[in-house]
């Protein structure tokens, strides 16, 4: 016969066997990192979203700077591209990344990118378009989330810039367009 054991023995021997999760317990933990996992994968898709739409406007920037220096230098805006969806590096957008400095296949006869001196810091995932025109002459215009966006005949010379991309690979295209006339940025289908 063995010796009774004090109550105090006995409760912590019935505590230690009934430690443990519950089922209930172990569902409410996979639900919140299930919560968790997914609050991660749309941030990580905004983060990089974010920093492919700050390539495309940072670079629409730069073309529109050197833009100016070509206008002071030569008194006209380089008219490269045949129209604004003739796009370099790329004349496909896709989620994939092309570097500048290639020959340009879709620029108008005797023009290139060279002309502008643009040195992007890498691989681009969108690509570049701008036209120009001298003063009196009509700027093509620009459909954008269904509207139609119509520049006058300018008392200046104008240029027009844009930058086409597929980021994501799905098919749907972001375009930004920029413009001589103004420092804003029309934006279609942004993240795509």
């Amino acid at each position: 016969m063995s010796p009774a054991l004090p109550r105090r023995v006995r409760s912590f021997r019935a505590t230690m066997n009934q430690r443990g999760f519950t089922l209930v317990e172990m569902m409410a933990v996979v639900l919140i990192m299930g919560i968790l996992a997914v609050l991660a994968v749309v941030g990580y898709s905004h983060v990089t979203s974010s920093a492919r739409m700050s390539e495309a406007t940072g670079m629409i920037m730069n073309i529109r700077a050197a833009q100016e220096r070509y206008h002071a230098e030569t008194q006209q805006y380089a008219d490269i591209s045949n129209d604004l969806l003739s796009t370099y590096p790329t004349s496909a957008p896709g989620a994939f990344k092309v570097q500048w400095g290639a020959s340009c296949t879709n620029c108008k006869s005797g023009m290139n990118w060279s002309i502008l001196s643009i040195q992007p810091d890498g691989p681009l995932a969108f690509g570049y378009a701008t036209v120009g025109g001298e003063a009196g002459s009509t700027p093509p215009s620009i459909t954008a989330n269904g509207t139609t966006f119509t520049f006058p005949a300018s008392a200046t010379d104008w240029f027009l810039v844009s930058a086409r991309g597929d980021t994501n690979g799905n098919g749907v295209e972001c375009r930004l367009y920029g413009s001589s006339y103004t420092h804003d940025l029309i934006i279609e289908k942004e993240g795509e």
